[in-house]
């Protein structure tokens, strides 16, 4: 009998729990928990609407740069183009994220969102550039070349890239005075890459009996380089202290290559 009497205690206590309920009551703890007033009262009600009135909770709480507000395509571009520009004036140690967002128009969640961050949004610059520049030279170490071919397509191709390119010879310049670690791992390779084809075509040449020998081919090499890249690299300052030189842009292909060509070219 008393075993009866307490199981029609626990029954009538469930009937009034549900009574409770079905008046509008939360039945899950302190009427002060708003969330779940509002989830009972909603039409499909219950667990999964208290669940995502818990989550518009979280969500309303978070602050606004914690989640992306633009992810289109063109975002991710004006990032790239932003920061390029900012890093090649300044360098990458000089610009940080805040930098970037507000030139840029985005919220700082979206450098995370599309690059994991500010290293890996200069990762992806760089290697961009080397993308360029491969691409400006394609071709250059094809055995269909003669050598001396391959130094002109070395100095159009790379001359035509830094007029197409502003933000190439700024990078360049900052990663060679500052290298940052992308440097080793992305910057260095391709350096040493291209270097051995300038250095071969020379040295082949040289075999050939076309060009001087008594320059070492690495050297022929180093000083087709710097002809090509110092003008964009140093631009600002040479237009200030050579302000004629201003309209070498319009030929500076055809001087670098007679300049070279005459040099290194047997008399």
């Amino acid at each position: 009998m008393r075993r009866t009497g307490r199981t029609q205690k626990n029954g009538n206590k469930e009937e009034e729990e549900e009574e409770k309920n079905r008046e509008g009551g939360s039945g899950s703890g302190s009427g002060n928990d708003t969330g779940g007033n509002k989830a009972g009262n909603e039409p499909g009600g219950g667990i999964g609407a208290l669940t995502a009135a818990k989550g518009r909770n979280r969500a309303a709480a978070l602050p606004e740069d914690t989640a992306p507000q633009d992810t289109g395509a063109t975002a991710r571009e004006r990032i790239l183009a932003t920061a390029a520009a900012l890093f090649a004036s300044r360098g990458h140690a000089d610009v940080s994220v805040r930098d970037i967002t507000r030139e840029a128009g985005v919220n700082n969640a979206m450098i995370s969102y599309y690059f994991g961050g500010k290293e890996g949004l200069y990762r992806e610059i760089i290697r961009e550039q080397i993308r360029t520049v491969r691409t400006a030279l394609h071709g250059l170490a094809e055995e269909t070349l003669l050598p001396e071919e391959r130094l002109r397509h070395y100095v159009n191709g790379l001359v035509g890239l830094h007029r197409r390119t502003p933000a190439l010879a700024g990078l360049m310049h900052h990663e060679l005075l500052h290298p940052s670690p992308v440097f080793e791992e992305v910057v260095l390779p391709f350096i040493t890459e291209l270097s051995k084809v300038l250095t071969e075509a020379v040295a082949t040449e040289q075999d050939r009996g076309t060009y001087r020998r008594d320059i070492l081919p690495a050297e022929g090499a180093y000083f087709l380089v710097a002809m090509t890249n110092y003008y964009f690299l140093f631009r600002s300052f040479i237009s200030r202290i050579l302000p004629s030189l201003e309209r070498l842009d319009e030929h500076l292909e055809e001087e670098t290559l007679r300049l070279f060509l005459e040099g290194m070219r047997k008399r």
